[in-house]
C-alpha cells in the first residue's frame, strides 16, 4: 500500500480552498477556483474498488458543486472498470504519463543562460503569485497553473513551489511534490514575454535537480496526447509509461438525496 504523506485526511482548513481525499488506493483533488484540478487520480492502483468507495467520491465533489472525474489507468483493478460502468460515467478524455528515472547525477541538462531557479518562501509566495498574475495578463491557466493554485499547493505538505527568474524578472514558476521517492512535475505557468527562450524547459530541469537532491528516484508528469512540449520533455530523459481514460459522471453537482443518487447496477 502507497503512503501518501502529501494528504492523511480530507484537508477543510480555512488556510487554502484546495481538498484532497484519499481513496480506494488514490486520491480526489478538489479545488473550488481551479475546475481542471477537480479529479480522481491512483484509484484502484493497489485495491478493489467498491460501490462505497464511488459513492464517496461523488458526495466528496457533489458536496463543493464540482463535476466528477476520475481518471482510468489500464493496471487498475477489474472492479474499478465495472464500478464506473454501473455508476454510468462516460469517456471525456485521454492523459499521457511520462516518466524518467533519478539520481543524484543523472540530470546532465543545464539551465538555459540568464536564467535562475529558486524556491518560493512563505514570505514571498503572494508577491510571486500576484506577478505571475500580472504576467500572465488575466489568463488563468497556462500549462495547468494558475497564481491561485500556486497559492494553494504551497500550504500543502510535501509540496514546493519554484520559480524561474531571468534578470531578476520574474518568468514563471512550477510546483514539485514528493511522494514516496517520487517527484510530481505539476502545474507549471512561463509568462508569455519568457517563451521561446527556455523558460519552460528550464523550469523542469531546475525542479529535477532538486528533486534528485532530495533523494527521489523517479519523476512524473502528465500531459493531454500531442502537447506542444511532447518534444522538449523527451529530450530531458521522459518517456511514455501509460496512458490514462479521463471518465466523467453525466450528473450535475447537487445533493446525494434519493432522486439524485445515481443508481449502481452491481455491488
Amino acid at each position: 500500500m502507497r503512503n501518501y504523506s502529501l494528504v492523511d485526511r480530507e484537508a477543510e482548513s480555512a488556510a487554502s480552498v484546495c481538498r484532497v481525499l484519499p481513496v480506494g488506493g488514490g486520491i480526489a483533488f478538489a479545488d473550488e477556483r481551479e475546475e481542471k484540478v477537480n479529479r480522481v487520480i491512483g484509484l484502484g492502483l493497489d485495491v478493489p474498488v467498491r460501490r462505497a468507495e464511488i459513492e464517496e467520491i461523488l458526495d466528496f465533489y457533489f458536496r463543493r458543486d464540482a463535476t466528477v472525474r476520475i481518471e482510468l489507468c489500464t493496471w487498475a483493478h477489474p472492479s474499478l472498470m465495472a464500478q464506473l460502468e454501473a455508476h454510468k460515467f462516460v469517456l471525456r478524455e485521454f492523459r499521457n504519463v511520462w516518466c524518467r528515472p533519478l539520481s543524484a547525477d543523472s540530470v546532465s541538462q543545464s539551465i538555459s543562460a540568464g536564467f535562475t531557479i529558486q524556491r518560493i518562501g512563505d514570505t514571498d509566495i503572494d508577491l510571486w503569485s500576484k506577478a505571475l498574475e500580472a504576467g500572465m495578463g488575466g489568463n488563468a491557466m497556462q500549462f495547468g497553473a494558475s497564481a491561485d493554485q500556486f497559492r494553494d499547493w504551497h500550504r500543502t505538505d510535501g509540496c514546493q513551489v519554484l520559480g524561474i527568474c531571468r534578470n531578476r524578472e520574474e518568468a514563471g514558476g512550477g510546483i514539485l511534490a514528493v511522494v514516496d521517492r517520487t517527484a510530481l512535475l505539476l502545474g507549471a505557468c512561463t509568462i508569455p514575454g519568457f517563451r521561446r527562450h527556455g523558460a519552460y524547459k528550464s523550469l523542469l530541469i531546475g525542479r529535477l535537480f532538486v528533486a534528485a537532491a532530495m533523494g527521489c528516484n523517479l519523476a512524473m508528469l502528465r500531459l493531454p496526447p500531442g502537447h506542444r512540449v511532447e518534444q522538449c520533455i523527451q529530450g530531458l530523459g521522459f518517456r511514455l509509461a501509460y496512458t490514462t481514460a479521463v471518465m466523467e459522471s453525466p450528473y450535475l453537482p447537487s445533493p446525494l438525496d434519493a432522486e439524485s443518487r445515481p443508481e449502481a447496477e452491481n455491488e
